[in-house]
């Protein structure tokens, strides 16, 4: 039995070796003495465009290694190669400047830019993080927190609003989202 280490968890054990295989077919596991090594020969004979999958993979392979010891949850490496290729297109979307989230559509109401009078015996509570200027992550926490306020409060019929459109579409969407935004809005 083989030595659990990074090398092993990430490149060696068989799991891993699948995974691999399946992102880079023809890859050569060739003697590494610890993984760093191995890491920097792989992405100096690979294309550099790989070169971010092949970050992504090591952190799947990781969060699937994880899941198994801790959640007692495997998966198979088709779906943690998806996974890695998943959350890179995940990631690099949301650092384009032209952002818009592919989710749901607008409803009415959307994009209002004036408050609005909540009706009788109603409750609104206003969510805005201004203060962190396009910052999704903050308005998805202020949310997520004027919830938990009203649920303390028992309130049944209130309503939340918020200027983040892009938090509004997440929260209405059913796309599983692997980033830190989408742990938020989960």
């Amino acid at each position: 039995m083989e030595e659990e280490s990074i090398l092993h968890s990430l490149v060696t054990c068989q799991y891993a070796k699948q995974s691999w295989l399946l992102l880079l077919p023809g890859i050569n596991f060739f003697e590494a003495s610890n993984f760093n090594s191995w890491l920097w020969t792989v992405l100096s004979t690979v294309d550099s465009r790989k070169h971010a999958e092949i970050v992504m993979l090591c952190w799947s392979l990781w969060r699937s290694r994880n899941d198994l010891i801790w959640n007692q949850k495997s998966t198979s490496a088709l779906k943690t190669v998806a996974a890695a290729r998943q959350y890179l297109a995940q990631w690099k979307a949301t650092q384009s400047r032209q952002f818009v989230t592919p989710l749901q559509p607008l409803l009415e109401g959307d994009g209002a830019c004036t408050w609005v009078k909540p009706q009788p015996n109603k409750v609104k509570v206003s969510v805005d993080a201004a203060i962190f200027k396009d910052h999704p992550g903050v308005e998805a926490m202020a949310f997520k927190e004027a919830l938990s306020w009203m649920e303390i409060r028992d309130w049944q019929d209130a309503t939340v609003e918020t200027d983040c459109l892009s938090v509004v579409k997440a929260i209405r969407s059913q796309v599983v989202m692997r980033s830190y935004f989408g742990s938020i809005i989960e």
